[in-house]
């Protein structure tokens, strides 16, 4: 969504200026769609970062760590297993499974917030072009710029969120 719909925002924000008489209201749809811009490479780089998630969470075979989780935990109370390390065994085992469903969580969620801030990047385009034909509505444009900063924080936030998940990534295991 992101990576195919960021150049059609720019444009829609470009032609949104464009289409603006000259003067203040021209300035204004400017800002907001340096601003627009700056959420849509914000929005780019987070899609990657959520590939890398989705990839990494892709490598960790959950069935075969499930199977051997599941073999583990039978030959618990077989009299051979006492004292063996089934149980550090059976540990590991449950790690790999609490990382890979962390993964897929936190990868989840960013595709879910990704595809909210894309909406929403999507209405202020929308707005921006609507604002830009129709000159009576430019007190509406300090609404819409709040609503384009706002959705650049959110971007942002959702970005920093990123970036804290892979450094825990890069952590000890």
């Amino acid at each position: 969504g992101c990576v195919r719909s960021g150049p059609r925002r720019r444009g829609g924000c470009a032609r949104a200026v464009r289409n603006a008489e000259p003067g203040p209201l021209r300035g204004r749809l400017a800002q907001i769609g340096d601003r627009v811009h700056d959420a849509v490479r914000e929005s780019w780089r987070i899609a990657r970062q959520g590939q890398v998630l989705a990839d990494a969470s892709a490598q960790i075979d959950t069935s075969g760590v499930q199977r051997q989780l599941d073999e583990v935990r039978a030959n618990a109370s077989a009299p051979w297993a006492a004292g063996s390390s089934l149980d550090k065994t059976a540990a590991a085992l449950e790690a790999q499974m609490a990382s890979a469903q962390r993964l897929a969580t936190v990868t989840r969620e960013a595709e879910d917030r990704l595809r909210l801030l894309n909406a929403r990047m999507d209405e202020m385009v929308a707005r921006a072009i609507e604002l830009s034909v129709d000159a009576s509505q430019v007190d509406e444009l300090g609404g819409l710029g709040s609503g384009v900063d706002s959705l650049v924080d959110g971007v942002e936030a959702l970005r920093l969120a990123m970036d804290e998940t892979d450094r825990m990534g890069e952590g000890p295991p």
